[in-house]
């Protein structure tokens, strides 16, 4: 009888002992449909699972100010488009890429060219009618400013054909368009749709259609990867598992697009988070591999275009930002 009152006392101590607090990460995103992955970790449990307490800050500008962010330590991890600025960081050991999220795949629709119903009316209807005409992007070395490069190689174009007017955040390039100061933008559909069915712009093609690469990833400070590499990976863990998710529900076997038996459901968690309707939602789901895998050779060829353009130092390695304790290849296709 002692030895079992001895246990149930062991047991009621244990019992209440604090559970243990769950590590607290600030993840910085931008509000588009691309982040799904996350918010479906997020709604499904599984950081929690992981002892993960997530916080999604949202931002406006996209990868220059996430990049900046993590940087600072105003926020732990980065998921975002590639800039030259985030390279740069990189380069100079601040940060390191740990995985891959979206990247333009044939028959989905992620990032597209859009006209304003000025630079419509002024001829900017094709890939081909970009010389002559002005792009709102938001920083020089932006994500657009890559997507433009891979636009002029296909077409066969000087990107110096193009004139930029880098306007500093998202909104103010929504803004730009609505108001008629720039031919068009090269944006992801979760901003644009919602503007071209309210009539004002147009959409003049998905850039899946023509270009392949990776558009977005994973990133953290290189002192978060040598020094807290079990929170790292339980982090990584966890949003594999939604990016997974975000797969099924959209991707035939082929890796095409075919929403799925759970499309409606991960819809419905997506539109949460950007407060775009289900139905816009549909039209702008971006390619996500299912467990997290970057284009090792992809992102060195990003990094090389922003060296020739005398946006990043000749040293800057592609190979050397990304850190392969944690990221998988998976070749762009």
């Amino acid at each position: 009888m002692k030895y079992r009152g001895g246990l149930f006392f062991l047991l009621l101590c244990v019992a209440a002992l604090p559970a243990a607090a769950a590590d607290h990460l600030k993840l910085g995103l931008v509000k588009v449909a691309n982040s799904g992955g996350t918010y479906i970790a997020v709604e499904k449990g599984y950081f929690a699972a992981e002892g993960i307490d997530p916080e999604i800050v949202f931002f406006e500008g996209g990868g220059v100010p996430i990049a900046v962010a993590v940087v600072s330590g105003d926020i732990d991890i980065g998921e975002t488009a590639t800039s030259g600025s985030l390279f740069s960081l990189a380069g100079q050991g601040a940060l390191k890429i740990v995985g891959g999220e979206t990247r333009e795949a044939r028959t989905f629709h992620n990032f597209g060219l859009f006209a304003s119903n000025k630079g419509w009316e002024n001829g900017l209807r094709a890939y081909t009618d970009l010389p002559g005409h002005s792009l709102a992007i938001p920083q020089i070395g932006s994500s657009a400013h890559y997507r433009l490069s891979l636009l002029a190689q296909k077409f066969g174009f000087d990107i110096k054909q193009v004139r930029l007017i880098a306007v500093q955040s998202i909104p103010n390039v929504l803004s730009t368009i609505k108001g008629g100061q720039a031919d068009g933008t090269i944006n992801a559909g979760t901003q644009m749709v919602p503007m071209v069915d309210a009539g004002d712009a147009k959409l003049i093609g998905w850039l899946a259609d023509e270009v392949r690469y990776q558009s977005a990833i994973t990133f953290t400070s290189t002192k978060m990867t040598n020094e807290r590499g079990d929170l790292l990976r339980r982090f990584l863990s966890a949003l594999h598992k939604g990016f997974k998710d975000y797969h099924d529900a959209f991707t035939a076997p082929d890796e095409t697009r075919q929403d799925g038996p759970t499309a409606d459901a991960i819809i419905a968690i997506i539109s949460k988070y950007t407060g775009e309707s289900p139905e816009r939602t549909r039209l702008s789901i971006a390619y996500a591999p299912p467990d997290g895998g970057l284009a090792f050779a992809d992102i060195v060829r990003q990094v090389d275009w922003f060296k020739s353009q005398g946006m990043l130092k000749p040293e800057v390695d592609g190979n050397a930002i990304i850190d392969k304790r944690y990221a998988t290849d998976l070749p762009v296709r």
